[in-house]
Formats: C-alpha cells, sequence, structure tokens
C-alpha cells in the first residue's frame, strides 16, 4: 500500500520480528523485540569488534561512535547527513556524556547477560 514507517532497530530484533510475523511468542531469553512493537525503541546499541573496538548507540537521528582503542567520538546528524560525513561531537558534549553512560551500562549487562548463557545455555 505504499506506507513506510521508519523505525529504531538493530540485529536482535530480527528474530522476535520474525517470531511476531508467526505469531508465536519469542523465547523469554532474546533481548531483541519486534519491530511492529506498539512500543518501539528509542534507543538502539551496535559495537563492531573486528578491526578496532567500536561502539555505539543511535537515538532518533542522532548516531554516536566511541573508538574504544582511540578514545575518540563521532557523532553524526543522520537525517542531515546520512553518509556521516561532518562528525558534530563537538557540539554535542551531553549527549556523549550521556551515551558514555548508557554504553558502559549496555557492555556491563551484556557481559553480565552471556556469562549466564555461558553457564546457563537453556532455551
Amino acid at each position: 500500500n505504499g506506507e513506510e514507517e521508519h523505525r529504531l532497530g538493530s540485529m536482535i530484533d530480527i528474530a522476535p520480528t520474525i517470531m511476531d510475523i508467526l505469531q508465536l511468542p519469542p523465547p523469554s531469553v532474546w533481548q531483541g523485540r519486534s519491530l511492529f512493537s506498539n512500543q518501539p525503541a528509542e534507543r538502539v546499541y551496535f559495537f563492531s569488534p573486528w578491526s578496532t573496538q567500536l561502539f555505539g548507540l543511535r537515538e532518533g537521528n542522532l548516531k554516536l561512535i566511541f573508538n574504544a582503542e582511540k578514545g575518540t567520538y563521532e557523532v553524526y546528524d543522520l537525517a542531515a547527513d546520512p553518509d556521516e560525513m561532518t562528525n558534530l561531537a563537538t557540539q554535542y558534549p551531553d549527549m556523549i556524556r550521556s551515551a558514555t553512560e548508557h554504553l558502559a551500562a549496555w557492555v556491563q549487562y551484556q557481559d553480565v547477560y552471556w556469562q549466564k548463557r555461558r553457564n546457563n545455555p537453556g532455551p
């Protein structure tokens, strides 16, 4: 019908979305949520463990990337700069402070989550 909707989502949302389409409940240990959820994500996290340690998050149109190897930040306004050509990090010190706290909490959560999954690999 030509409708288009933009929502934040990440790789962990794909399996729950498929389960939603199949009208099946996702396992409780899954972290993601259906992209068709009535409560879309306000923030999504990502990381890139190869070549350099990059961690990031996206809130709305803003994307933050933290290079843990270099200790540097990049911030992009994806609505105005979808190709990520202009780093706006110096213009968003409050976001960097807040995002650093969110990223640290997310990394700690993931560490605990995966330790539990290794010790109890059930469904």
